[in-house]
């Protein structure tokens, strides 16, 4: 008997018919039914009872499936565990992070790279909803990801805090709202909206909160470098940046003013869920925490 013959027996008992396991097995049905009595025949016991509509397990086949259940599930873990170890042999890490983001690994892979010569590191840039979906197919090793926490996350995955920021409006000095300490998004909806990048996440954020609390403000639009947001903010748009970022700080033409009610976000290093975390990345983790973002 193998792992084999004990999927067999599981995906049967699951539905508890021929054809339609047979289906499942992409083996077919007289396959599957000799193989169950061959198994059958070795244990010494009957698993199945058939009838004319559907097959259900005997008393001892119950019995013995909690124990096929069991070995299956640890011979999974098994083959995760030996995957791991030929992507720790590898010494390969992939790194996903958004556009906001990977620019920031310019400041850390240097030095993290003569820390660990034997890594071998690849990083690829994707929106946020793009790597969340990357880190559960197991893709990516893991990735920098903006949790929002009004809206969480997946329980399953493993998050690691980075730090906790929340959104800036940036606007002129000249502003009708220049003078608040807050604003609120019913303020800024009459106003044009501007975003870096529709691809840095702040955008998906911002969006989200307007949609929840059931404002529509005019259409947005993207301008990636400062300089290019500088005449439209000149001329009234409003524009957003997380509260780590202080390229607009010491401009006094313009100023940053936080929204109310905050949206908070945790910026996360997220993993699988059966990821294990290793050395070197508890070392980005830790570069990532000490990095002091202007």
């Amino acid at each position: 008997m193998n792992i084999t013959d004990l999927r067999y027996v599981q995906e049967l008992a699951h539905e508890r018919n021929f054809s339609k396991a047979a289906e499942k097995l992409f083996i077919t049905q007289s396959a599957l039914s000799q193989q169950i009595k061959k198994i059958e025949e070795e244990l010494g016991f009957t698993l199945f009872r058939r009838t004319s509509k559907m097959v259900e397990l005997t008393e001892s086949g119950t019995e013995f499936l909690k124990y096929a259940d069991r070995v299956l599930a640890d011979f999974s873990e098994l083959e995760k565990a030996a995957s791991q170890i030929r992507s720790s042999k590898k010494n390969r890490m992939v790194f996903g992070a958004s556009p906001y983001i990977s620019p920031l690994l310019s400041e850390l892979l240097p030095d993290y790279l003569v820390s660990h010569p034997e890594i071998e590191f690849r990083l690829v840039e994707a929106v946020n909803k793009d790597l969340l979906e990357m880190v559960r197919k197991n893709e990516v090793d893991l990735a920098i990801y903006p949790v929002v926490q009004s809206s969480g996350i997946d329980d399953k995955i493993q998050k690691y805090v980075i730090r906790e920021e929340f959104v800036y409006t940036i606007m002129s000095a000249t502003h009708p709202l220049a003078d608040r300490t807050s604003v609120t998004l019913e303020d800024i909806v009459p106003y044009q909206l501007i975003f870096s990048s529709s691809r840095t996440g702040i955008k998906d954020i911002v969006m989200q909160a307007f949609e929840d609390s059931c404002l529509t403000p005019k259409e947005p639009f993207d301008l990636t470098s400062k300089a290019a947001r500088i005449p439209y903010l000149k001329g009234g748009a409003i524009t957003f940046s997380m509260s780590s970022i202080n390229e607009w700080a010491n401009d006094e033409n313009f100023v940053r003013i936080p929204l109310d009610p905050r949206i908070y976000i945790s910026v996360c290093m997220i993993l699988a869920p059966e990821r294990s975390l290793t050395e070197p990345m508890k070392d980005i983790l830790e570069r990532f925490r000490g990095l002091q973002v202007s």
